[in-house]
């Protein structure tokens, strides 16, 4: 289930569907991507205009003073 602030930017920048995933690696007509986490979600759904945005959720790991296993995200866009 999409949380509302996925939904807006979604409808903000025409993206076409979006799915979540548990899973950090994809497999594409053979080949197997790995997600790239980034820092700010909306990053995501601007380069999804128009296509499908898979978003996985997961820890990132940071070095250094109180930076380690902060909640990340990333995902993958498709054209379905």
């Amino acid at each position: 289930m999409m949380n509302s602030k996925h939904i807006a930017l979604a409808e903000k920048h025409g993206v076409k569907q979006v799915f979540y995933t548990s899973n950090n690696t994809m497999r594409i007509d053979g080949k197997i991507y790995s997600v790239q986490m980034v820092s700010n979600v909306e990053t995501l759904f601007e380069q999804a205009r128009g296509k499908t945005l898979t978003i996985y959720e997961g820890r990132m790991n940071y070095s250094g003073k109180n930076q380690s296993n902060k909640m990340g995200i990333g995902g993958f866009i498709t054209e379905e």
